[in-house]
């Protein structure tokens, strides 16, 4: 996954296919990616009923989103 201004885009249009955002794919809904120090004090970015970019520091117990190169 690269692009920390669009975290987990990549992913969702392969999984949901098209231009498909996070916002839009539901196999994302609950989950998270770390964005690093810097965004809203270390926190991740998720997807939460629809709405993409929820700040983490609201939420427990949900998905955290990996990526590897294939």
């Amino acid at each position: 996954e690269d692009g920390c201004g669009n975290p987990m885009w990549r992913g969702s249009r392969a999984r949901c296919g098209g231009n498909t955002y996070p916002s839009g794919c539901g196999p994302f809904d609950n989950t998270f990616a770390y964005m690093g120090r810097r965004w809203q004090g270390g926190s991740a970015c998720g997807r939460v009923g629809g709405r993409w970019c929820a700040s983490g520091n609201g939420y427990q117990n949900r998905f955290a989103y990996c990526a590897r190169r294939r």
